[in-house]
């Protein structure tokens, strides 16, 4: 639930401390407030866990509470045998009734959780990570689906939400509670703003709004959020009629309710069957899940070779978890990435991420975050001086000329140039940071001799050299 507030109220606050009533009523609703209502039930389920696991081990005459050493080893023991991976989860759930309880919590308590945690997760190798789809594959094979869903109960327009959950990395659970309201249309530049409604872990349900511009120039023959947006809602207005209003989910169920984020992922795995994907890895575990989708957007955006700091931004990623789900995907272009950066690439295109607009965009999101890590914002602001910078020299040099260091007047022989590199890596042959210095490019066939770096051109004519030599050399 949304609470939006500008400027705290002194009135109401004293109001809420003048009679028992009232104050009973306050503390009720801070209380009710700490733990957010789609975690409930996950809460009480660890605990009941924990709780069940201790009678099993201790039988009843044994309190749960307070917790002690040997009481936390023996339950960690049963996790252990039992294959469990949160163990983390349900040691700060007891550890919190622990000190709701009264109790305290000494340096024995915590080096028995510490050693627990240890042993339990020693050798589970690394946490399962939901599948992604092949975005063009789904798209194409949907591309002439009526909208209908492709499950009981599953969501219409299915074909939509793939591309809109890869292009705006949703969640399952975001699919299916977002609203029609939460969408809206600039026809005149056609883009789509989306108002992404508040998690269980954004507390201060402050939301975040990202959004996406027309990416197949109008052809339609590829994924494109914007046209996936305005095809949902066309499909809405046709199938509800006089129904379809703001408060109509976005991707409902063929009766207009809201789709239950199984039959989400259900329709996942529909889509990766027909697409020819197993839906078990070899350990018999389902591959796909809530977050397929947003595995798919960030490691198809990476693979294009979308910045890994746009990709988390725009999927409103507070840490580098973004790592973790962009995995290999980079790796793919690992070759050209390292051709790119060891040689003079002079057809090398400008890099739509590294654009001086783009950039701007970029700081422009994180300086109106209200909680923006000031690391990011000193980084997108030195990035955007160095592009700014960059593009006034104009494009990659031609095949011949030099670096003109404008301060010296000494002329160098560059090495690393190209717009896939970032100015701050452009280098000469003597290894001189002209990306970051006052210098200029000299489109000559030869440099004057007395004002010819000798560390480049020392290099240089000795490179010459030795291919004159090779190509000389007697034939046996």
């Amino acid at each position: 639930m949304v609470r939006p507030t500008l400027r705290g109220d002194r009135a109401l606050a004293l109001a809420a401390a003048a009679t028992p009533a009232t104050r009973a009523a306050a503390l009720k609703e801070l209380h009710d407030q700490v733990t957010a209502r789609s975690a409930l039930a996950s809460q009480d389920s660890l605990h009941r866990t924990w709780c069940a696991f201790h009678e099993a081990w201790f039988g009843d005459s044994v309190p749960v509470l307070p917790l002690t050493a040997e009481k936390i080893e023996s339950i960690g023991a049963m996790f252990r045998a039992g294959g469990y991976r949160a163990v983390d989860n349900y040691m700060s759930r007891m550890k919190d009734a622990h000190l709701a309880g009264g109790f305290g919590w000494d340096q024995f308590l915590q080096r028995a959780v510490r050693r627990v945690r240890r042993a339990v997760t020693r050798g589970i190798g690394p946490a399962r990570q939901s599948a992604m789809l092949d975005l063009a594959a789904a798209f194409m094979m949907l591309k002439c689906h009526d909208g209908l869903p492709l499950c009981i109960d599953g969501p219409v327009g299915f074909r939509n939400a793939i591309v809109c959950g890869a292009f705006w990395m949703l969640r399952e659970l975001e699919i299916s509670s977002a609203l029609v309201r939460h969408v809206s249309v600039d026809a005149s530049v056609l883009s789509i703003e989306w108002n992404l409604p508040a998690s269980k872990t954004d507390v201060k349900a402050l939301g975040k709004v990202r959004r996406w511009g027309c990416v197949c120039s109008g052809s339609l023959a590829e994924p494109c959020p914007v046209h996936a947006v305005i095809d949902q809602l066309r499909l809405l207005a046709t199938l509800f009629g006089a129904r379809y209003g703001p408060d109509l989910p976005l991707f409902p169920t063929a009766a207009g309710r809201v789709a239950d984020r199984r039959r989400v992922v259900e329709s996942i795995e529909v889509v990766a069957l027909r697409v020819g994907e197993p839906l078990v890895d070899a350990a018999g575990s389902r591959r796909f899940g809530g977050h397929s989708l947003r595995v798919t957007g960030a490691r198809t955006l990476a693979a294009s070779g979308v910045d890994v700091l746009l990709i988390q931004l725009m999927a409103r990623w507070s840490s580098d978890v973004v790592l973790r789900y962009v995995s290999e995907a980079p790796l793919a272009a690992i070759t050209d990435a390292f051709r790119g950066r060891s040689r003079l690439n002079v057809a090398a295109p400008r890099s739509a991420v590294g654009a001086p607009a783009d950039l701007q965009a970029a700081l422009s999101a994180v300086q109106a975050a209200p909680q923006a890590d000031a690391r990011l914002k000193d980084y997108l602001s030195e990035e955007l001086s160095l592009a700014t910078a960059a593009a006034g020299r104009g494009e990659a040099p031609p095949a011949e000329g030099y670096i003109l260091n404008t301060g010296s007047s000494v002329v160098h022989k560059p090495l690393v140039w190209s717009r896939s590199v970032p100015p701050l890596g452009w280098r000469t042959e003597c290894g001189w940071p002209f990306g970051t210095t006052s210098s200029s490019w000299q489109a000559v066939a030869e440099a004057p001799h007395s004002a010819q770096c000798r560390t480049c051109f020392r290099r240089a004519r000795a490179s010459s050299s030795s291919s004159s030599s090779s190509s000389s050399a007697p034939v046996p």
